[in-house]
C-alpha cells in the first residue's frame, strides 16, 4: 500500500489530538501488574506496543499451568520485550519470551547478564540470542548490581520497575555512557509518584519501597509532537492547538520547545494543553547542530526537517538508532539519498551530516519505511515542498500513533 500526499497549505491552523505517551503507559502497566492494584490508568495509549503489552500482561496473569513454558510473543516491540524480560524473571511460571526476527537481533545481553547476577533463571534458545526461556522466581538483593547503559536506557528502566518487588529493592550501578537518560528520569518519577523511594545520581540509582498505584492519567506523547512542530516551522504561518500536552512533563522530548524556538516557533500554555505558533519573520539558522543522545526518537524528524528546510544539519549522538525497529541511520541515509539530498554518515555511524543543495529534490519514487513507524511520520514533512509525496506502508504508524494520518488530514482544512 502507498499513500499519496498533496502539498500542504502555506498556512496551518488545526487542532491535533496526539496519542497518549506509550513510554509512560508501558511503565504504568508494568507497575500496576507488580502492585496487584486495581488503580485505573486513564487515557491509555492505543499504540500497538501498549495494546500488545496490556494483552500480554493479562495473558501472563491468567496463566496457571506452570509445568510447560508459556509462549509470550512481543512481535517487534522493543520496550515490551525488555520490560517483560525483567518482569517474567519474578513471575511464577515458565515463559518462552520471543518476537519477530528484527526484535530477536536487538540488544538484550546486558540486561540478561544483570538479571542473572541476582538469581534470574534465563536461558538463551538460539546460541546466545533470544528467544529466552525464563523460569520466574524470587530474586535476591545484592548491595549493588551493575548494568551497561550505553545501548539502551530500557535496560535500566526494566530493573528499576521490578526493584519494588525485590526484598530490599535494588541499587543499580551504571556502566558506560548512559543514553536516553530522560527515560530513566521518567521511570524514577513514576515510581516516586507510586510511593517508592528513588535516589538518582550520575552513576547509581537506588529504588526501595513498595508500589501503591492509584488512578492516573497518561499525558500526550511529546515524541509525536515533533512532527507537528516541524510542520509548523516549515509553513509560512501556523497555529496548532494540542490538548493534553504540557511543558512540565516527565518526557524528555519537551526539548522540542527550545529546539524550535530558533525556527520561529512559540509554545504557549493553556489550561488544557499547548498552542504552537509560527511567524516567518524570524531569521532562522542556516547551520544547525544538535546532540540526540538523550532524545534519539526525534532524530529522524530533524533529519527530514533539515533537508526540507535546505539547511546544513549536523546530527550527533545517533549511536542507538541502529538498534531501533530498523537501522534508522542507514534507513535515513538511503531514503534521503534517493531524494538526491546531500547526506553522509560520519563518526562511526553516530553522526548524520546534511548539506544544503542547489537542485530540487526527487520525489519520483515512493519513500520506503522499513517497517518503522518513525520513518513514515518523519518523511511526511516533505508534503510541505511537493504535491507528489508517496509513502509506502503508511499503516506502520500504528506502532505508536494509529491516528497519525487522520490528524495529518486536518492540516489541509
Amino acid at each position: 500500500m502507498i499513500i499519496l500526499l498533496s502539498k500542504l497549505p502555506a498556512s496551518l491552523d488545526a487542532q491535533i489530538d496526539l496519542p497518549a505517551s506509550k513510554s509512560i503507559a508501558n511503565r504504568l502497566l508494568i507497575m500496576r501488574a507488580l502492585s496487584h492494584s486495581q488503580g485505573t490508568i486513564h487515557n491509555l495509549s492505543d499504540a500497538d506496543d501498549t495494546v500488545l503489552l496490556q494483552q500480554l500482561l493479562g495473558d501472563i496473569e491468567a496463566t496457571h499451568d506452570f509445568t510447560h513454558p508459556h509462549r509470550i510473543d512481543c512481535h517487534n516491540a522493543g520496550s515490551v520485550f525488555r520490560f517483560l524480560t525483567a518482569f517474567l524473571s519474578i513471575a511464577p511460571g515458565q515463559w518462552l519470551l520471543t518476537g519477530d526476527d528484527r526484535l530477536l537481533n536487538r540488544p538484550i545481553y546486558d540486561l540478561v547478564t544483570t538479571l542473572r547476577s541476582i538469581g534470574a533463571d534465563i536461558t538463551y534458545q538460539n546460541d546466545g540470542n533470544p528467544p529466552l526461556l525464563i523460569h520466574g522466581q524470587t530474586l535476591r538483593n545484592l548491595p549493588v548490581v551493575h548494568i551497561h547503559a550505553e545501548k539502551s536506557s530500557q535496560f535500566v528502566s526494566a530493573l528499576m520497575l521490578i526493584a519494588p518487588a525485590i526484598d530490599g529493592g535494588l541499587t543499580i550501578e551504571l556502566g558506560g555512557a548512559t543514553v536516553s537518560a530522560p527515560y530513566i528520569t521518567m521511570t524514577a518519577t513514576l515510581l516516586q509518584q507510586a510511593g517508592c523511594t528513588v535516589i538518582v545520581d550520575p552513576h547509581h540509582i537506588s529504588v526501595k519501597g513498595r508500589l501503591s498505584m492509584n488512578s492516573v492519567t497518561v499525558e500526550s506523547d511529546w515524541t509525536a509532537a515533533s512532527y507537528f512542530y516541524a510542520l509548523a516551522a516549515l509553513a509560512d504561518t501556523a497555529q496548532l492547538y494540542i490538548p493534553n500536552l504540557f511543558d512540565h512533563s516527565v518526557q524528555g522530548d519537551t526539548i522540542l520547545i527550545k529546539m524550535f524556538e530558533a525556527f520561529g516557533i512559540n509554545t504557549n500554555k493553556t489550561p488544557e494543553g499547548l498552542v504552537i505558533q509560527h511567524n516567518d519573520r524570524l531569521q532562522y539558522p542556516q547551520t544547525w547542530t544538535f546532540d540526540f543522545t538523550d532524545c534519539p526518537d526525534i532524530a529522524p524528524t530533524m533529519a527530514c526537517f533539515c533537508v526540507a528546510k535546505n539547511i546544513r544539519g549536523c546530527l550527533h549522538g545517533l549511536q542507538t538508532l541502529q538498534h531501533k525497529e530498523t537501522d534508522r541511520i542507514q534507513a535515513l541515509y538511503q531514503e534521503l539519498t534517493r531524494l538526491h539530498a546531500d547526506v553522509r554518515i560520519a563518526d562511526n555511524n553516530t553522526t548524520l551530516m546534511i548539506e544544503p543543495i542547489d537542485h530540487p529534490l526527487d520525489f519520483s519514487e515512493p519513500i520506503r519505511t522499513y517497517s518503522d513507524h518513525r520513518m513514515a511520520m518523519a518523511f511526511s514533512l516533505f508534503s510541505t515542498v511537493t504535491d507528489q509525496l508517496k509513502i509506502e506502508d503508511p499503516q506502520v504508524v500504528s506502532k505508536s500513533y494509529p491516528r497519525f494520518w487522520e490528524n495529518f488530514e486536518r492540516l489541509y482544512q
